[in-house]
């Protein structure tokens, strides 16, 4: 395998990172109270450093040859219980944000 793969597949990550990070910024300032954007700014940024230690945690399920994993109770064993997890994680989170959608829109107060 080329060591291009990983290259390219950085340069995605980047530039999603690159594309995210802003927006996330500017409605941090926006939706935030003027004596507490700073603050708020600053939990924005422990929110992207709990997500990756968060990853760093969930890399370490992937199954090795012979092992099984547990997460609460769940064994991984191969590639396909390692995917799920994620899977179930995307699906739960959706239908968190789903349930809240409405909540979330009155507490932003019209702004976009």
């Amino acid at each position: 395998m080329s060591i291009l793969w990983l290259v390219g597949l950085y340069f995605i990550h980047t530039m999603g990172e690159l594309c995210l990070s802003p927006i996330g910024l500017s409605m941090v300032n926006k939706l935030s109270p003027i004596r507490f954007a700073s603050l708020l700014m600053g939990v924005w940024y422990l929110s992207m450093a709990t997500a990756n230690k968060l990853a760093g945690a969930l890399s370490s399920l992937y199954p090795e040859e012979g092992k099984v994993k547990q997460l609460f109770g769940i064994e991984i064993a191969n590639l396909f219980d390692f995917f799920m997890v994620f899977v179930v994680m995307a699906a739960v989170a959706s239908l968190i944000l789903f349930v809240l959608s409405k909540r979330l829109q009155k507490l932003m107060h019209g702004v976009r």
